[in-house]
């Protein structure tokens, strides 16, 4: 009897690993644009994600700027604007414990006179073709159930701040890093952005190297199954060019349920034992 428990215990614990090494792994979404079409827009990456805005020009899509190849989605030119980059659900059917978000941003102006600026968001989010949201996120109760925001403004006139929303309401807002806007005629230099969130530590956002929220607890905010991840940019009678370039987004699913029932099933050999 103890032999037939040990070749239980065996394959218990070839099961369950296996599993956990299976769930643990992380689902990851990495873009960097250099193998796309310049002006792609809408569904044409051909990846799941959707380039949206309410200016058809194509202000808002994939372009080559003197060898520069990234993700514009607010042109300098086009004022009244909002655009929207949806990608697509990274764990269908389940949920996520926590995110860790790397891409680069660019925010350049010909001038002085600038706005808006661009936020990222995760949540309840409809991807839709009516463009919606803005920098300080994209909580709408038209299209929208709980979203977790982080917004970049950078209105000349007003106070240029980094947000942290939930649902439309501020969580807490930094301006001693404000955004960056680089002014000229040729490409700036990108500024790194880094984010993360688990449920246990919160979320810490570090800008150009720039700690700027460490562990922030947003207690409002648990993922559900059908989450996304999506980015708002817009610009008003005062207008900027928005760039995203080498997007990568890592997140750690629930444990499936198999793995559970393995634990559970680990648990109570080793009781046995």
């Amino acid at each position: 009897m103890k032999s037939n428990v040990r070749a239980l215990w065996g394959l218990a614990v070839i099961l369950p690993f296996g599993l956990i090494n299976q769930a643990a792994a992380a689902l990851v979404y990495s873009q960097d644009f250099n193998n796309v079409t310049p002006g792609t827009t809408g569904t044409g990456i051909g990846d799941g994600t959707n380039i949206v805005s309410t200016n058809n020009s194509g202000a808002a899509s994939v372009q080559d700027w003197g060898g520069f190849k990234a993700l514009r989605l607010t042109q300098e030119a086009y004022g009244s604007t909002v655009s929207n980059f949806f990608l697509p659900d990274l764990n269908p059917g389940g949920f996520i414990t926590s995110f860790d978000v790397s891409f680069d941003l660019l925010i350049q102006s010909t001038d002085s006179v600038y706005a808006d600026g661009i936020s990222f968001n995760i949540g309840q989010l409809n991807n839709t073709t009516t463009p919606y949201g803005s920098e300080y996120g994209m909580y709408n109760t038209s299209y929208t159930g709980d979203v977790l925001s982080v917004g970049w403004i950078n209105y000349f006139g007003g106070t240029k701040r980094i947000v942290v929303q939930e649902n439309g309401a501020t969580v807490a807002s930094n301006s001693s890093y404000p955004p960056i806007t680089h002014i000229g005629t040729s490409v700036g230099p990108t500024v790194a952005v880094h984010l993360t969130w688990n449920v246990e530590d919160g979320l810490s956002l570090t800008y150009g190297g720039n700690s700027v929220f460490t562990n922030l607890a947003v207690s409002g905010f648990t993922p559900e199954a059908g989450y996304k991840f999506a980015f708002a940019a817009r610009t008003g009678a005062d207008t900027q060019d928005v760039w995203i370039d080498n997007l990568q987004i890592n997140t750690v699913p629930e444990p499936s349920t198999a793995l559970v029932g393995a634990l559970a099933l680990l648990g109570f050999l080793r009781r046995r034992r």
